[in-house]
């Protein structure tokens, strides 16, 4: 589970607007990740996301490529392999760095249409999130859902149609572009992600990569009520996602980000009434540590101070 953007200052503003209590509380280990790019010391989301997502630092801007373009393989390839289901739940559209550097390959993070068509050849069972106009507006003229289909995929644009769909694969484009405010929205990405545990569940195991997508782009605006409102409906989704496991028994989950964003500073405010007073340092993202929760099987390896791609390769080496 990706919080974008989200660095221990966004905790702890969610921690006070929340009067004190997180569902990231729960968590009985916890550690720190360094979040530079292999040419960079502020990392973006293309970077940040593939180091998790391929167990080793890559270029700036680039998704799953290494330095001569050559495609990475990800924890969806290599949980594929070994028989287990997967799944992408985001409320981003899924052209964006994160959800792409588990699925698609590329040297540049913008090229929204190729990334989208990249999803073709990924062998992920499950993806939901939005981004619905470079799957069927595109410059090309292609329709990716009508494509995805033909594959013999169940592909839907509809959010009732969505959770009422009991068949793998499973495509859900949900917004044009990407998710609107959890006001709007409302617990759609908790349900959404429930929906993908639900279907991707089985005894050979699962690996499901989750994101709090849109906390970061807020920061870039400086928007603190947006942030606070992205950062506590990933926090609710944490905890619906705990509760779970908690009952399963049999399930590590692994809490991290890809980056901070926005240089945030918490200056102020009152515990009790859930008010917060803040600074922003940049509208980009900074190269402060972000924090790593973990909880459940193997979860007592999760502490310590460790690059992302190091983490990723910890979290690789408990894949069964």
């Amino acid at each position: 589970m990706i919080g974008d953007g989200m660095g221990v200052p966004q905790v702890s503003c969610g921690w006070v607007s929340n009067k004190g209590t997180l569902n990231l509380d729960r968590f009985p280990y916890t550690g720190f990740s360094r979040t530079y790019c292999l040419d960079h010391l502020i990392t973006d989301s293309g970077a940040g996301g593939s180091a998790w997502a391929c167990g080793q630092k890559i270029q700036y801007y680039h998704i799953a490529v290494d330095t001569a373009g050559n495609e990475l393989p990800s924890f969806i390839d290599i949980a594929h392999t070994k028989g287990m289901r997967t799944g992408i739940s985001v409320t981003c559209g899924l052209d964006d760095a994160t959800p792409a550097s588990f699925c698609c390959h590329d040297t540049y993070r913008r090229n929204s249409e190729p990334i989208i068509a990249d999803y073709l050849t990924s062998p992920v069972d499950l993806i939901v999130g939005g981004g619905w106009l470079y799957f069927e507006e595109r410059g090309d003229g292609r329709s990716i859902l009508s494509e995805m289909a033909q594959q013999g995929r169940d592909t839907t644009t509809d959010k009732e149609h969505f959770f009422a769909m009991q068949n793998l694969p499973l495509i859900g484009v949900l917004a044009y572009n990407d998710y609107p405010l959890p006001s709007v929205r409302g617990d759609l990405f908790q349900r959404q992600t429930m929906k993908a545990i639900e279907m991707l569940d089985n005894k050979d195991g699962f690996f499901l990569m989750v994101e709090g997508s849109l906390i970061d782009g807020y920061c870039h605006d400086n928007h603190i009520e947006n942030v606070m409102a992205e950062m506590l409906d990933f926090d609710a989704t944490v905890g619906a996602v705990l509760d779970w496991a908690e009952k399963d028994g049999n399930t590590l989950v692994v809490v991290t980000a890809d980056h901070e964003s926005g240089g945030l500073s918490l200056i102020g405010g009152d515990l009790a009434k859930g008010q917060i007073e803040v600074n922003f340092s940049v509208e980009d993202h900074s190269n402060i540590q972000v924090p790593v929760y973990a909880f459940g099987p193997g979860a007592e390896n999760f502490h310590g101070t460790k690059e992302n791609c190091e983490w990723s390769q910890l979290l690789r080496s408990l894949m069964k």
